[in-house]
């Protein structure tokens, strides 16, 4: 199944009770700049197409259950591109760089 969003900019999928790991097609809304997945049970290392998504602004990942390190595609996007990024209560390891 085939989905066709490649216009939308806005999408908040928070407060569900969606699991396992982000969609492969979210990485095809290429007009996406808000996109929230906060307080959901989505798990693994987050994905690296977050970082292909140029038109991000607003990502908020807290309160799910990603693991890993943060990827260095994730890190290239702040703070020139996004302007909120919110990766809180999750398990995620590794040094936060010193972008901050």
């Amino acid at each position: 199944m085939a989905l066709y969003m490649t216009k939308l900019r806005y999408l908040d999928l928070s407060i569900n009770s969606f699991s396992g790991v982000i969609p492969m097609f979210i990485g095809s809304m290429t007009r996406l700049r808000y996109l929230d997945l906060s307080t959901n049970f989505f798990n693994g290392s987050i994905p690296l197409f977050i970082g292909s998504m140029t038109r991000l602004r607003y990502l908020d990942l807290s309160y799910n259950s990603f693991s890993g390190s943060i990827p260095l595609e994730l890190w290239n996007m702040w703070p020139s591109r996004l302007a909120h990024l919110n990766l809180s209560s999750n398990n995620i390891t590794g040094k936060v760089t010193n972008l901050l």
